[in-house]
């Protein structure tokens, strides 16, 4: 599938610091083999006010097609005077009524002479695509001090402000790719379709390798998107108290308490090297491909050969897709047939269970941390059988050994309390 951008320079001055800024996003999405830009530069249109007749129609539809063939648009303006620039108003009021922006997604990038960046125009920008029906991603991407990012060749002299607005392109691609493609790409795959068959060469689909989604938020959705529709198998366990867990179990010697920052902590070792920490789910595995994506979100990948949730299965291989999120102190794991390994190579997950996806939690208090999680199997119809292997092989079976082995692994095994205000961190 061919991804077709629409960039938009919402500035008509000569040599203006959005162009600058936009190659850079050009420059970016060039890299993409599979993606078609098709910049619009508003200063070579004659685009007529509201209410007005067009002066050259011609042209005025060909932007408008272009919009409206895109599978995504860029939004790029300079801020003036505290608000949009006049001529990128102009171009969104020239997409018709209702607008053929409604249902694109939208990344919006905006520069200003100012230290604190385009801020007011991206945010009245953002409300103006939201009112007419775009779907604006949620990270802007703002650059202060334009004129001091640039030099009068127009090229970028700040690589933090390169990266950032380079960001501007992958994150929207990104998007594509997760929102768009991947239903239909999983699809194909979880079929069983020859992807190497001659006669399926040209309409393949690709077998991903960057994350499927932009920001954490997008993930959630994804996950409760799962989760509520019918015929998955749902399990969500009570919470657990795990001082409590501890307290009762023979896993641990002494008294040993964790605080919600040491439970989280041992989450996120948990999923980077669950091998090590729960080794009798996970038999062997690995991570890779771990970056953090433009809202803060850290992501990376793991193949593992996990022990079957249907009773007296045999292990198989299963692809997980991971996104963090420290502030709420979540972490979802997304099932895929298959992904790109670090190798380059691709990975296909087992055929001995469905997939399925996960969310394990910290909730309760700093004091008293809860372990929450929940699981939604991929199934046609509820499977009665995944059910009852959860009720007789329950969450306490795995929590406690998995807990006293991050003690011994990274608290080195101390039996002592551990304060809730000298929380251990990674």
């Amino acid at each position: 599938m061919t991804i077709k951008i629409t960039a938009i320079c919402g500035s008509v001055r000569p040599e203006n610091a959005t162009s600058k800024a936009l190659s850079l996003v050009l420059d970016e999405l060039a890299t993409h083999a599979d993606v078609e830009v098709t910049p619009v530069y508003l200063e070579e249109l004659d685009l007529p006010l509201p209410g007005l007749p067009a002066r050259d129609p011609e042209a005025l539809e060909r932007f408008q097609q272009s919009v409206a063939d895109a599978t995504g648009v860029i939004l790029a303006a300079p801020e003036y005077h505290g608000g949009v620039s006049s001529p990128m108003k102009l171009a969104i009021d020239n997409l018709g009524f209702p607008s053929v922006l409604a249902g694109k997604p939208v990344a919006l990038l905006g520069v200003a002479a100012g230290g604190i960046g385009a801020i007011k125009s991206l945010e009245q920008l953002r409300g103006i695509c939201a009112h007419v029906g775009a779907h604006v991603l949620p990270l802007a991407v703002s650059v202060a001090r334009v004129h001091l990012a640039f030099d009068e060749h127009g090229v970028c002299v700040d690589e933090a402000v390169e990266q950032q607005v380079r960001g501007a392109g992958t994150a929207l691609v990104d998007y594509i790719r997760g929102a768009i493609c991947p239903r239909v790409h999983m699809e194909a795959l979880a079929r069983g379709i020859d992807l190497t068959s001659p006669e399926r060469v040209d309409r393949a689909p690709t077998v991903p390798g960057r994350n499927t989604h932009a920001s954490f938020d997008d993930a959630r959705a994804e996950f409760e998107r799962a989760w509520n529709e019918p015929g998955r198998t749902r399990i969500e366990p009570d919470a657990v108290d795990v001082n409590a867990l501890l307290a009762r179990s023979d896993a641990v010697d002494g008294d040993v308490r964790l605080t919600g920052q040491t439970l989280w902590d041992a989450e996120v070792a948990k999923a980077w090297d669950p091998g090590t920490y729960i080794p009798g789910v996970v038999l062997e595995g690995e991570s890779w491909g771990r970056r953090t994506l433009p809202d803060g979100t850290p992501w990376f990948v793991r193949s593992s050969r996990q022990v079957a949730w249907r009773a007296d299965g045999d292990p198989g291989v299963v692809i997980e897709e991971v996104y963090l999120d420290p502030a709420g102190r979540s972490v979802l794991f997304f099932g895929r047939a298959a992904w790109i390994g670090p190798d380059g190579e691709p990975v296909e997950a087992g055929e001995h269970q469905p997939l399925f996806h996960v969310e394990h939690a910290v909730s309760g208090t700093e004091d008293q941390p809860l372990n929450r999680w929940r699981i939604v199997h991929l199934t046609e119809s509820e499977d009665p059988a995944l059910i009852e292997r959860q009720r007789s092989h329950g969450s306490a079976d795995w929590l406690a050994p998995f807990l006293a082995k991050f003690i011994e692994v990274e608290l080195d095994g101390t039996t002592e309390a551990i304060a809730a205000e000298q929380p251990v961190g990674r």
